[in-house]
């Protein structure tokens, strides 16, 4: 579903990633492990058009999107849940979702109610402003959005981040739900037991490349790859 060549890109005259490359299959869920500052974060955004390319290409279901806006990008069919979840704190939980749905398409899969239903701890929160909700209320809420924008794939970058472990056995079941489905997921995340668990396939980041790929049984077994590439 998304092809990943070559990427280069970085921030100003920094680069971060050197060559990288990728497939994300349909139907599957791709983890992207690596240790901090490997540049996994820098890939999505370069995925989603946040960063430029100095070279490379990037193509969803064999179309190129690289060098297209973001907002296009967004409407081609990626839900994007960033690492800082971007939620717009001073608008209520169920203004948030409205704002999601102005580019669902006719007849979507996924509605307001859909996404209250399979996020049940939103329901009592919608009058709430962002910032009044939890880390964790903060997380549903931001993939949420990304569900009701009826994306083909879903990125998401760290969703278990500073959560409890109650929450993110939570997100972690939700996820399973979505891929039961079929749902096309990319998952940067830095939690390998949640990762691996999830994941069908995996590929490793360091030094802006990457330097390990294989199933997420694969994975599992190369103590050494773990040891090197991800400190685990």
């Amino acid at each position: 579903m998304l092809e990943v060549e070559d990427l280069h890109t970085g921030y100003g005259e920094t680069r971060v990633i050197h060559g990288l490359g990728f497939a994300a299959r349909r139907g599957r869920v791709m983890a992207v492990l690596g240790r901090n500052g490997a540049g996994k974060t820098t890939t999505l955004k370069a995925i989603m058009g946040l960063l430029p390319l100095s070279r490379g290409e990037i193509r969803l279901d064999g179309r190129r999107i690289s060098g297209r806006p973001s907002y296009e990008i967004a409407r081609s069919g990626i839900g994007y849940v960033p690492e800082t979840r971007d939620i717009f704190p001073s608008l209520t939980v169920d203004e948030n979702l409205r704002l999601a749905m102005r580019i669902s398409p006719p007849n979507p899969a996924w509605t307001r109610e859909r996404v209250i239903d399979f996020f049940p701890n939103l329901a009592n929160r919608l009058t709430n402003g962002g910032n009044q909700l939890s880390g964790g209320e903060q997380q549903m809420l931001s993939i949420a959005r990304a569900l009701l924008t009826n994306p083909h794939l879903l990125i998401l970058d760290e969703p278990t981040e500073g959560l409890a472990p109650i929450i993110v056995r939570q997100i972690h079941d939700k996820l399973q739900e979505l891929k039961a489905e079929g749902l096309t997921m990319i998952l940067v995340e830095q939690n390998f037991g949640f990762a691996t668990s999830l994941a069908d396939d995996v590929c490793v980041v360091g030094r802006g490349d990457v330097v390990w790929r294989g199933t997420s049984a694969q994975v599992c077994d190369d103590k050494a790859a773990q040891k090197k590439w991800l400190g685990v």
